[in-house]
């Protein structure tokens, strides 16, 4: 498996639950790329995500959980739009180390899932960091599969 390493891995956009699958279409075209659907309860939210544009799509669901009063927050101050960053590091836990000597405090991890559409092309652990910016930047142990990603020799 491959992952970004001090690299921007993708970028996670928030959305309204009723306007989420016409964002999810609307981006489907401009990326030219597919988007997976999923679901976490758990977590109250639901999306669409494609490791190949490195684009994700969250919608918080109606009943509010500590994971998604975030994205409930974000929408009612600014609206729909760029969530997040996140950041492709080798190892999380070691980030963490680092990150806590600089004083953050970050998140619970975030954990893929057998439940998730492309956990078999993507492997993932992140933590929000928290908001830089305007704009929330969270970091991720994330691992590709070779074909989850189109790379091409432009030699």
């Amino acid at each position: 498996m491959k992952q970004f390493v001090n690299h921007i891995d993708h970028v996670a956009w928030v959305s309204h639950l009723e306007t989420l699958e016409e964002n999810a279409a609307q981006l489907s075209i401009i990326s030219g790329v597919r988007f997976e659907p999923f679901e976490r309860e758990e977590w109250g939210i639901v999306g669409y995500f494609s490791p190949k544009s490195g684009i994700e799509i969250v919608a918080p669901m109606e009943r509010e959980t500590e994971f998604n009063v975030k994205f409930k927050e974000r929408l009612q101050t600014s609206g729909e739009g760029v969530w997040g960053v996140i950041m492709g590091v080798r190892n999380l836990d070691q980030e963490a180390d680092r990150l806590a000597a600089h004083g953050f405090a970050l998140g619970p991890v975030m954990q893929g899932d057998s439940r998730d559409p492309w956990y078999d092309k993507v492997r993932l652990s992140e933590r929000v960091v928290g908001t830089r910016m305007n704009c929330q930047f969270v970091v991720g142990d994330i691992r590709y599969s070779d074909d989850a990603i189109d790379y091409v020799d432009v030699g």
